[in-house]
């Protein structure tokens, strides 16, 4: 679960500096697939709707075109 939470933060840096019309929601499917190793159902949809959280505010910081 680390290693998930290190990667989304490092798509979500990334995320912020890329202009609004690049669609860079496509990286955070990695961190869902790693959460997919836990087995954890619980855990997977706590961080399925944290990315969803991740990807709004990411465009809503990342620079306008």
């Amino acid at each position: 679960m680390l290693f998930a939470a290190i990667t989304a933060g490092i798509i979500f840096v990334a995320d912020i500096f890329i202009p609004q019309d690049v669609a860079f929601g496509v990286p955070y499917v990695v961190v869902i697939l790693i959460t997919l190793q836990t087995l954890n159902r619980r855990a997977i949809i706590i961080v399925a709707i944290n990315v969803t959280l991740l990807i709004l505010v990411g465009l809503a910081l990342s620079p306008e075109v």
